[in-house]
């Protein structure tokens, strides 16, 4: 095996040893998932738009932070606001 591939293995050993054990911080009333749905979590703005989730997938979309369930994001595009009940995103 030729210095290259031998370097190829390693970079791709490396980078699976790393995405498996690295694992994000997650906000409040969430937490890390490897495998995410491909469709929009609920948040504080479809609740209060009384929107459906019409969504259905069964392919696995990246790493990433989830609401716990129950509970929706307070911010639909950011995570860092983490996620409340329902009940709670007219407080905010």
């Amino acid at each position: 095996m030729s210095h290259f591939h031998k370097f190829l293995v390693f970079v791709i050993v490396l980078n699976t040893f790393q995405a498996a054990t690295c694992q994000e911080e997650c906000p409040n009333g969430m937490y890390f998932s490897k495998c995410t749905n491909l469709c929009p979590d609920p948040s504080c703005q479809s609740v209060e738009q009384h929107q459906k989730r019409l969504c259905f997938s069964l392919r696995c979309g990246r790493p990433a932070c989830r609401c716990l369930d129950g509970l929706v994001k307070v911010n639909s595009q950011d995570n860092a606001t983490g996620c409340v009940e329902p009940s709670q995103c007219a407080k905010i």
